[in-house]
């Protein structure tokens, strides 16, 4: 027997994202009755449903995670050496692409990352186009400590629950930046997959449930997403609180997922679709993440102007 490529997908008999997206209450009806009757799954279904929601219905997609990260403020720029800088002044975010993406249970059409070695080589090509010459950080921001993150539902003596994000800044070793000016004026972090958890990038698919009794029990669920750009805002924050003698500008994966949706509503509507077919989106998908990139970048290159380090 040969392998044969897939073409057609059966429609799933479960919710789809698309229908969650349309009726958010569906995920709620549709709780298993061992959830329901078990109080700290209960909990924690909760606070996963609250969080995952909220984050689909803002204005662009995106929503602050409670407690999580704070607007960025720009210290008063001051141009000279580094040593002239007496903290970091970090660029604001430039939003260009949502940033977000999800895999597991429900999701069909999973997203396209960018690998930190393609995103790299776009930063450092923009950058050298408009004279910034940027190399792979070789020492790290010794004052700068990236706390992780995660959420954690508390039992209160009241028999309410209180769910929060709790930052974790042990085991936390100096920030090393993804790439450094030659002067050491300017550094730059792309937040990418492969380091989202050790930038502080929050797992909405796992909780810390306290009990009143202060036993700590961990629960996860079955998708995973990422929230690229609110991780991006973490580390920015950080590095604006922490940081010494730089000028900083935080990029991130922007998850384009335009060819992909397109993809996604040929499968609901039941169309043939091949392997070419979605290796194409895949990469259509990819050149219009690093196309956003770019844009990303380039932004951060008006904003040096203004604070007239280049």
């Amino acid at each position: 027997m040969e392998p044969v490529p897939v073409e057609r997908y059966a429609l799933p008999a479960y919710p789809t994202r698309v229908e969650i997206l349309a009726d958010p209450a569906l995920l709620e009806k549709h709780i298993p009755a061992f959830w329901r009757a078990t109080a700290p799954l209960a909990r924690a279904t909760t606070v996963f449903l609250a969080a995952n929601l909220a984050g689909c219905t803002g204005g662009d997609g995106i929503g602050p995670a409670p407690g999580g990260s704070r607007p960025v403020a720009e210290a008063p720029a001051t141009a000279g050496s580094p040593e002239a800088v007496a903290s970091a002044i970090v660029a604001p975010l430039f939003e260009h692409g949502d940033g977000r993406g999800a895999t597991g249970c429900v999701i069909s059409v999973p997203p396209v990352f960018l690998s930190e070695e393609e995103a790299m080589q776009v930063i450092r090509e923009e950058l050298a186009r408009n004279g910034v010459t940027i190399s792979e950080a070789s020492t790290p921001l010794e004052s700068v400590r990236i706390a992780r993150r995660f959420h954690q539902t508390t039992e209160l003596d009241s028999g309410e629950t209180k769910g929060e994000i709790v930052e974790d800044p042990s085991n936390s070793p100096p920030f090393l930046p993804d790439g450094r000016g030659p002067d050491g004026r300017i550094a730059v972090e792309f937040v990418s997959l492969d380091e989202f958890d050790t930038l502080g990038g929050l797992d909405d698919s796992q909780a810390r449930i306290v009990s009143k009794g202060g036993v700590v029990e961990s629960v996860r669920m079955s998708v995973r997403a990422w929230d690229f750009k609110d991780t991006a805002r973490w580390v920015a924050s950080q590095v604006g609180k922490q940081g010494k003698g730089i000028y900083f500008g935080v990029f991130y994966d922007p998850v384009a997922y335009g060819a992909l949706a397109s993809f996604a509503k040929q499968l609901i509507e039941g169309r043939d679709v091949g392997r070419r077919s979605w290796e194409e989106s895949k990469a259509e998908a990819r050149r219009e993440s690093l196309s956003l990139l770019k844009e990303q970048v380039q932004d951060f290159v008006g904003w040096l102007r203004e604070k007239k380090v280049i």
